[in-house]
């Protein structure tokens, strides 16, 4: 589970520590993070509430059912909106991840919720959630699959980043400086 230090602890600093929300994951993982906390009360939840490589994350509050891998250690304190999966089976984490975001999954998920305003899922009813496990070499080709996806993806944001700059350069200045930035940077 992670923490919720309320919406007074958020800081404006750049030197503030990211606070994941619900709105900053997808299936595709960590995307953007918008709130940071001070760095000494993130120190306060540092271990506890950080997201380590290798664990699945699902919200359990407000959008329920969101689900993604951790591929790497990030710097951030995770907020109360989460519950961190360490599975006692072996399972691949990135096929993990993907079932509990089908529809086999989030049905369940709907109907062990409640919630009159803000839909919450409660650890032990995540827990009755049945998840069809496949074979697993078949589970390793769906998360080789699914890394793939990801590594498409985040080389796709780095290109369109890269176009957007030589353009801006392109109009700034002139075309051999644009491509002389494509170039270097691709």
């Amino acid at each position: 589970k992670g923490v919720e230090p309320g919406s007074e602890a958020y800081t404006d600093d750049k030197n503030g520590v990211p606070f994941v929300r619900v709105s900053d994951i997808s299936i595709n993982g960590i995307d953007r993070i918008e709130k940071r906390i001070s760095p000494e009360l993130a120190e306060s939840y540092k271990g506890a509430y950080s997201p380590k490589k290798g664990e699945v994350l699902i919200t359990k509050d407000g959008t329920i059912g969101i689900s993604c891998t951790i591929t790497e250690d990030v710097d951030s304190i995770l907020s109360g909106a989460f519950l961190r999966l360490q599975p006692k089976i072996k399972i691949e984490q990135e096929y993990l991840a993907l079932v509990l975001s089908s529809i086999v999954c989030k049905l369940q998920i709907e109907r062990f919720s409640g919630g009159a305003i803000i839909e919450h899922l409660k650890p032990s009813d995540l827990m009755q959630i049945k998840i069809p496990i496949v074979a697993e070499p078949i589970q390793q080709k769906i998360a080789e699959l699914v890394t793939q996806s990801h590594k498409a993806r985040n080389r796709s944001k780095k290109l369109l980043e890269v176009a957007k700059r030589a353009v801006e350069i392109f109009i700034e200045e002139d075309e051999k400086k644009a491509m002389e930035f494509i170039n270097k940077n691709i």
